[in-house]
């Protein structure tokens, strides 16, 4: 068990981990550069991990843990599948932005350039998004969404849709129709609509008369 200073020492080395490699990769951080940063010796460091390996593997579950935590609180807090999706849209769009380094170095892992390998992602990444799944997953058995849509990509949707607002937000910013795109909260309002209703008329209401509007009824 550690102690309380040792807690304190292994917590600097898992957040700093997540500021170094976010910025530098795997390969650009040295086991000193690390020690410096988290003000502890190597020797701390390796009490704590074997190797490198096994400290990276460590910083990227410390960078993801929240993400399980969340979706654990959502099935069980919010009876709602509408405002459950929506809720972890929101959620996730700001803790993008509010937790950057952690943001970038899980992408970083996630578009290979980590180079650690698929074990290593199933291994950090699985049980995230094994619950994300689920969420959806029983939205559909509870009769929400259609039989025939398939869970997985609707919850590769709710977080692709994110991760692209995160990454192309100066571009969206410069393009005045697309630029809801870069607020994380008002594209998690559209996209949860969109995911939830979808974008066809739906053929009762494209079989009805058009609204005739004011004017033209005077």
């Amino acid at each position: 068990m550690n102690t309380p200073d040792e807690r304190s020492a292994l917590d600097r080395i898992l957040d700093e981990g997540v500021r170094l490699f976010s910025a530098r990769g795997f390969d650009g951080v040295s086991m000193m550069d690390l020690a410096t940063a988290a003000q502890v010796s190597k020797a701390n460091i390796f009490h704590h991990f074997a190797n490198k390996d096994d400290l990276y593997l460590a910083v990227l579950k410390h960078a993801v843990a929240d993400f399980s935590v969340q979706l654990a609180e959502l099935t069980r807090n919010e009876p709602d599948f509408s405002e459950r999706v929506r809720t972890f849209v929101v959620w996730h769009s700001r803790r993008l932005r509010e937790r950057e380094p952690q943001a970038r170095l899980l992408l970083r892992e996630m578009f290979g350039e980590g180079q650690r390998g698929p074990e290593l992602a199933r291994e950090v990444f699985g049980e995230g998004q094994r619950r994300l799944l689920e969420l959806v997953s029983a939205g559909q058995k509870a009769g929400h969404l259609r039989a025939d849509v398939d869970p997985a990509m609707v919850a590769l949707t709710l977080v692709a849709v994110d991760v692209f607002s995160f990454l192309a937000a100066p571009t969206l910013r410069a393009i005045p129709e697309m630029a809801f795109g870069a607020d994380g909260l008002a594209l998690a309002e559209r996209v949860s609509d969109l995911i939830l209703h979808g974008a066809l008329v739906r053929r009762s209401e494209a079989s009805m008369p058009a609204q005739k509007s004011p004017g033209e009824l005077a």
